[in-house]
Formats: C-alpha cells, structure tokens, sequence
C-alpha cells in the first residue's frame, strides 16, 4: 500500500471543499490512474498560505509525513493554478517525495514533476 499526502492551497480552501481531489483519489482517476498498487491517503493538508515562510513550512511539515510513511505528495491542481511557490514546493519536497504536480483536471505543465 502506497501512503500519500495531497497539499492544499490555503486560499483557495476557504471556499472549496476539495471534493475535486477526493473524487479523482476515490476514483484513482486524474493524477491517481498511475499507481498500481493500493493507495492510501495519509493527509490533506492546506499550505500555510501566502507568506515568506510558506515553503519553510511546508518543508517542516513534509518531515512528519516522512515518519508516517508517505512517499508521494500530490500539489492540489489550485496550488498549479494559483500559488506562487508552486515551482518552489515541487523542486524541495522532490527531494524526499515523489511529487505529482496537479490532483484532477490536466496534466499540463506537470510532467517533469511525475
């Protein structure tokens, strides 16, 4: 069983309800058709939002999905869309992480992060 971790973004969270990304997971459909095995959803998280410190965070974050055994972290599709650290969140948490660059909608722009 593969854990995974979907970050969020902040903003957006307040007024979507992620169904988006719970759908494609519960479908294993979008950003979750690749994997074989089963997947299991450790956490969805929002970004500590627009800040200076927003990839610290994150980075901070990341090392306690670690000892919980996640090995890929999915940026929502509205951290593609909207959020200025996105190129930042990939880069870093690939270091550790597998990281799939979107959850539903297209692949666009993402490939060099899958």
């Amino acid at each position: 069983m593969k854990k995974i971790a979907v970050l969020r973004c902040f903003k957006v969270s307040s007024k979507c309800s992620g169904s988006g990304c719970t759908k494609a997971f519960n479908q294993k459909t979008a950003s979750f058709n690749d994997y074989e095995d089963t997947l299991q959803m450790e956490m969805s998280i929002p970004c500590s939002g627009c800040s200076e410190d927003s990839l610290k965070e994150v980075l901070e974050f990341s090392k306690k999905l670690k000892l919980q055994g996640v090995e890929s972290i999915h940026l929502s599709t509205c951290i593609r869309a909207k959020c200025p650290y996105y190129q930042e969140f990939t880069e870093e948490l690939s270091e550790d992480f597998k990281v799939v660059g979107y959850t539903h909608g297209s692949k666009k722009n993402t490939e060099k992060y899958l």
